[in-house]
């Protein structure tokens, strides 16, 4: 595989586990590699059939002069998850040094991240108590960087559906791509849950927030408090409209069906969900 790289860029950010460091702003060092198919750029002679180097360069400034981070390794994996975005990337190299960290010599960091070792990954998520929006919009941004989110669903006002007594949900779905394991995606949603104040009460009532793995791969688990495909997707509106914004050609890997189909066996469903107004 080709590989197309930048190198020594010196970026400045606020960066560092103690208050101090976050405070001040300081030089980090940033070599890039990534590995891509070059062959029909060669040919066509067009910056459009290949991974462009200044991509790589914007994903780096990006990170850097953004939101504060503790660690290096942080900052490593969100710029590789940015430049893992363009589909023309199969797998990218970040190195980032810290020049004046220590008063002799200069730490850093090489990370390593390719789609090969990757898998799509389909939640759901719901919220129906406090600022159901914001609730939405911090459980995808704490999904990384264990969950790179790709596609994110427009936002729906949904009725509730097993337990009716309570408020509407919003609800979205998303696909990520990710080097955990089923049971890691899950812990991490479940940690996620917590962090947002979950309480885990009466099974379908009211919660803040809920994080539901759809399809991890075309994979099937069976695993205590974990099933996969999510045994009950296919009789669920709330599920089903958002999915099939993001994914209607996708196939359900036990039933054999696609979403778009899944979704219209419900019939119609514009009485129980709804295309909300916002944004997230």
């Amino acid at each position: 595989m080709d590989k197309i790289f930048v190198e020594n860029l010196v970026l400045i950010g606020k960066h560092g586990v103690t208050d101090r460091e976050r405070a001040a702003q300081q030089e980090f060092h940033i070599d890039i590699s990534a590995e891509a198919d070059t062959r029909a750029a060669a040919g066509t002679d067009q910056i459009s059939d290949t991974a462009n180097y200044k991509n790589f360069a914007e994903s780096a400034r990006q990170i850097i002069e953004g939101p504060s981070c503790k660690l290096i390794e942080t900052l490593a994996h969100k710029i590789a998850e940015l430049i893992l975005e363009d589909p023309k990337v199969k797998a990218v190299s970040v190195t980032i040094r810290k020049p004046k960290a220590l008063s002799a010599g200069i730490p850093g960091i090489t990370i390593v991240r390719s789609r090969q070792y990757m898998t799509d990954v389909y939640l759901a998520l719901g919220s129906n108590l406090g600022n159901r929006a914001r609730n939405l919009r911090t459980a995808l941004a704490k999904l990384s960087p264990g969950v790179f989110v790709e596609a994110v669903s427009p936002v729906y006002e949904t009725k509730p559906k097993y337990f009716e007594n309570q408020p509407r949900f919003l609800n979205v779905a998303c696909k990520g791509h990710t080097e955990l394991g089923a049971r890691e995606v899950f812990k991490l949603a479940k940690n996620i849950e917590r962090d947002l104040g979950r309480e885990e009460k009466e099974r379908f009532g009211p919660r803040i927030i809920d994080i539901d793995i759809l399809f991890y791969g075309m994979k099937h688990i069976e695993e205590p408090g974990l099933t996969v495909p999510h045994p009950s997707l296919h009789e669920r509106a709330f599920v089903l409209v958002p999915l099939s914004d993001i994914a209607p050609a996708y196939t359900h890997p036990l039933l054999g069906i696609t979403i778009k189909d899944l979704l219209a066996k419900l019939g119609d469903t514009s009485a129980v969900v709804q295309k909300a107004r916002i944004s997230i």
